[in-house]
């Protein structure tokens, strides 16, 4: 259970690298979030979604941390913060990986996962892009850093008094 909740919040586009992005990031996403039509909102929060990134990822010799970020990269194609026809150059940038790889699982990406939303995705491109936008007006100047170390949680601190033996894992309060 705790494997599939752990993969789930890995390879959902929601969810992946959610945690180590920078705060107005998160909140400009979550922002665009909520003005999604329902079908790509629940698309986006899916375990089936999640679970076929992972199986393409896997598919195309991607590890965890390659997964994680194009899963990530898809969640601002969704928002339209990306211009969809840049992810195979954006894939071979933060995911070190070919011309090739990057067009297969693009392809794969589109026609596999992307169908099911495909129409409303189409919109959302048209509305922040046009129908086929300039070099210009194509990935804005500041989409979120996808690489691995960017990617990374750090490691977690521990809160005072937690997990110390002298207090039993219990805080202490001090104050009376």
């Amino acid at each position: 259970m705790t494997d599939d909740l752990n993969n789930y919040l890995d390879y959902s586009p929601f969810y992946a690298g959610f945690d180590v992005e920078k705060d107005y990031i998160r909140k400009t996403f979550l922002d665009n979030y909520i003005n999604l039509p329902q079908i790509l909102r629940d698309f986006m929060v899916s375990e089936d979604t999640a679970s076929k990134i992972y199986n393409l990822g896997s598919d195309n010799d991607l590890n965890k941390s390659q997964i994680i970020i194009m899963s990530a990269m898809l969640r601002y194609v969704l928002i339209g913060d990306i211009y969809i026809k840049d992810m195979p150059k954006l894939l071979i940038s933060s995911i070190s990986i070919g011309e090739q790889g990057a067009n297969v699982i693009f392809e794969s990406l589109v026609n596999q996962i992307l169908s099911p939303v495909w129409d409303d995705i189409k919109k959302i491109q048209i509305a922040k892009f046009g129908n086929e936008p300039s070099s210009s007006q194509q990935t804005p100047i500041n989409p979120p850093s996808f690489h691995e170390q960017n990617m990374t949680a750090p490691p977690r601190q521990n809160y005072p008094g937690e997990n110390l033996p002298e207090t039993g894992g219990n805080i202490i309060d001090l104050r009376s």
